[in-house]
């Protein structure tokens, strides 16, 4: 039986983060996660100033600055494209008062290679399957290429998301819902007549639709869609065309 003083379960972000701050400590720490490989759509986008002051004390918030994309703050439109709300978020009490937009790939990609310099291996395709508690830590039974293994630890994070088996099996409830709206997200290159300093967000008789600014001319876009979650499905540029166009923004927000 392998064992470890902190086993994090789940390599995404959180996961990733809590094991580099664990690893700088001098603490014994074991991540494993259920995917066989890193992500590879852009997903979550958004960094938020305090959690720029984190990756600031990990010395990588130089990294994150070059590679992404700073925001004043958001723009809200009413009817007839009229500004109700211009969030700006540059007189916050910090080093960063800024929204900085960046790919999670990109920022899961960073804190991989700063794992590797602590010499945290993740070990993909492995997934935690249950675990129990014993007098001076917890049992986890993990499985990895088919086989099961048992494996000792002092502590046991949950860091797997929504879905938390670590949650579910602990027998904590998740507060709150899922969403059930059918949601369109890409990213596309535009050249739209709307300042890249800013997120901009239009009410619409169909829902909300966001842009997101990201370089080289890219924008993301995120609509609901009619129908629910069970609809979902891969978007296309004439759906989002035509999104667009049904609700005014074809010719007022985009060049």
């Amino acid at each position: 039986m392998s064992s470890s003083h902190v086993m994090v379960v789940g390599a995404g972000p959180t996961g990733m983060l809590l094991a580099a701050e664990l690893a700088r400590r001098n603490v014994g720490v074991r991540l494993v996660e259920k995917r066989d490989r890193p992500a590879e759509h852009s997903r979550a986008l958004g960094i938020v100033p305090r959690t720029m002051e984190m990756f600031e004390s990990l010395g990588l918030i130089d990294e994150l600055l070059t590679h992404g994309h700073r925001v004043h703050g958001i723009r809200i439109y009413g009817k007839e494209r009229r500004l109700l709300v211009d969030l700006d978020l540059r007189n916050l009490p910090t080093r960063y008062p800024f929204m900085l937009l960046l790919p999670q790939t990109r920022t899961e990609a960073i804190l991989r290679h700063f794992l590797e310099e602590l010499e945290v291996k993740i070990e993909w395709g492995t997934e935690l399957t249950t675990f129990r508690p014993e007098k001076s830590g917890i049992c986890a039974e993990l499985t990895h290429s088919g086989r099961s293994q048992e494996s000792f630890c002092g502590y046991l994070a949950g860091c797997d998301g929504a879905h938390s088996t670590v949650r579910k099996k602990a027998g904590l409830d998740f507060r709150g819902a899922a969403y059930q709206q059918n949601w369109l997200l890409a990213d596309v290159s535009l050249e739209p007549r709307l300042d890249p300093k800013f997120m901009h967000l239009f009410t619409c008789p169909t829902g909300p639709i966001i842009f997101f600014p990201l370089p080289e001319n890219v924008w993301r876009i995120v609509a609901m869609r009619p129908g629910t979650v069970q609809d979902a499905g891969q978007a296309t540029l004439e759906e989002i065309a035509a999104m667009l166009e049904r609700n005014q923004l074809g010719h007022s927000a985009i060049s």
